[in-house]
């Protein structure tokens, strides 16, 4: 009956969300994701260090210099997926993708908890050809 009773204690416990968190060493250990805020900005180039216009960065373009700005609020930063949207107007570039590996990053806020901080990620990105 005892082990019933506790089968049925834990089942409720994690139905409510309430083994989210453990105590060790004293300290709590809560299972979650990092977040921060990131002001992203790309110079997205061809191989030879020619800017591309027209390329999607999330929901932005390129400009005609291959810039472009990106605001990326509570993210977990994981990926930024560059693509050529124009078909041959600036030339034909395969899909990239990038990580916060891939840029520059310096914390201008500081976070607490969960939330890293705020970010610059500054970058260039050099697409292949198709």
């Amino acid at each position: 009956m005892k082990l019933r009773w506790k089968t049925l204690l834990a089942w409720v416990c994690g139905v409510f969300g309430l083994s989210a968190c453990d105590v060790i060493g004293g300290a709590v250990a809560m299972y979650a994701t990092p977040y921060g805020d990131y002001n992203v900005d790309l110079k997205v180039t061809d191989e030879g260090g020619t800017p591309i216009k027209g390329i999607k960065a999330a929901d932005s373009f390129t400009d005609a210099q291959g810039n472009v700005k990106l605001i990326l609020k509570g993210s977990n930063f994981c990926t930024i997926h560059l693509q050529d949207v124009d078909g041959p107007e600036n030339g034909e570039f395969r899909d990239t993708t990038i990580t916060e590996e891939n840029l520059s990053l310096k914390r201008i806020k500081k976070g607490d908890g969960w939330y890293t901080g705020e970010f610059d990620a500054m970058g260039t990105v050099k697409m292949k050809k198709k």
